[in-house]
């Protein structure tokens, strides 16, 4: 597979970001489609790791602030009687959309595992998959 080279502009400064991306992510998706434009100047951007890391924060504050008084038969945290433990899983599903739109975005923008910069080949990244997918 043949790579190109793309120039994504951080809109907040005038620095110029050179990565190489693989030219269709996941085999069908091409470099310069719209959509994988716009994904790779919101990955590239410094204000996306930030909502992601701030995101990562609160589900970890949400998880430690579990409700154990209030549990179900199998031990797990009941929600019938604890308007915490309601809003906790509410918010679980909120933390589990934006993680997979994090996961789905980075890899239409990078591609999955073809190309120098790919999703897979950060370690970071291939964590941050398969905590996702085993959530």
């Amino acid at each position: 597979m043949r790579s190109t080279t793309v120039h994504p502009v951080d809109s907040v400064s005038t620095t110029v970001i050179t990565t190489t991306y693989t030219r269709k992510s996941l085999g069908f998706i091409p470099i310069d489609s719209p959509l994988r434009k716009c994904f790779i100047q919101l990955v590239t951007g410094s204000h996306f790791d930030t909502f992601i890391l701030i995101m990562i924060i609160l589900n970890s504050v949400a998880m430690a602030s579990v409700d154990y008084r209030y549990i179900d038969e199998n031990y797990e945290p009941a929600s019938q009687n604890s308007w915490r433990n309601r809003t906790i899983e509410i918010a679980e599903v909120i933390f589990l959309v934006v993680f997979v739109l994090e996961c789905v975005i980075k890899i239409v923008a990078l591609g999955f595992v073809q190309g120098k910069d790919a999703y897979l080949k950060s370690v970071w990244n291939a964590f941050d998959f398969v905590i996702v997918i085993f959530r």
